[in-house]
């Protein structure tokens, strides 16, 4: 079982230790996706769409975030008119990945030196989707790359989520910043639980299975939730994975307020 410390200098995203993987999980328990749309994702729209460039400004930093992956695309008329400057601005690229979008553009996005390499894999270009793969690959052989994984959930392929999956049978573990271990599939299920917050495996039942030794995390229910993972993902991604990571996160709860 391979430990790495380096791994945590690699954790980006807002996800620099164990401890702010364990809050941004903490962040999507009881967040229904009504109340998703209501209390953050409406609002950032109407700021997007808005005349106060500073408002614009952070909202689009917020609706790049993969918490809002999935939810855009229902706002696809009046975000696309609100983000006419995809072809300078590589963040309304980004959004603009996410929706449901008229062919011509797809080609112009797909046309832009300003659109990043995982929103032309989204877009159905084949040779991103195979850059994007081959570079979470390499990350896991490594130390792993948190923003690595997001942008396989953000393409959300086929072969993307299959490379995401078969991520989590990795059996590595880093060293936090508070000296806790922490599994790479602990950071994995994080990030999928971010952009899938609906599912209870991956947030309320996740904070279970955490913050347990490797000796306890033997135990049967802690074993059993392994196994509900990966027959999540057969069921919904047709995924088959064998998970082997011996705990999740070892040391005490940590939670940043």
């Amino acid at each position: 079982m391979a430990v790495s410390s380096a791994l945590g200098q690699n954790m980006k995203l807002g996800i620099l230790t164990a401890a702010l993987v364990y809050t941004s999980t903490l962040v999507c328990l009881g967040t229904t996706s009504e109340e998703y749309e209501a209390k953050i994702l409406i609002p950032q729209i109407q700021a997007l769409c808005g005349m106060d460039q500073h408002e614009r400004e952070r909202a689009i930093l917020t609706l790049k975030q993969p918490s809002c992956y999935r939810h855009l695309a229902k706002h696809s008329l009046s975000l696309l008119n609100c983000l006419q400057d995809y072809e300078r601005s590589e963040d309304s690229a980004i959004i603009l990945g996410l929706l449901d979008l008229p062919e011509s553009v797809s080609t112009n996005l797909l046309r832009s030196a300003r659109t990043p390499e995982f929103v032309r894999a989204r877009l159905g270009d084949l040779e991103a989707e195979r850059k994007i793969i081959s570079n979470f690959n390499e990350s896991m052989r490594e130390s792993g790359n948190v923003e690595l994984a997001y942008q396989l959930l953000y393409v959300g392929t086929q072969n993307a989520i299959l490379a995401f999956a078969k991520g989590m049978e990795s059996d590595a573990i880093y060293t936090d910043a508070l000296g806790r271990k922490v599994s790479i599939l602990q950071c994995l299920l994080n990030c999928y639980g971010v952009v899938y917050k609906e599912e209870p495996l991956f947030s309320a039942e996740l904070r279970r299975h955490i913050f347990v030794s490797e000796k306890e995390f033997r135990d049967a229910k802690h074993q059993e939730f392994l196994r509900a993972i990966e027959t999540y993902f057969k069921r919904r991604h047709n995924v088959e994975i064998k998970l082997k990571a011996r705990f999740l996160i070892e040391g005490k709860e940590v939670i940043i307020e």
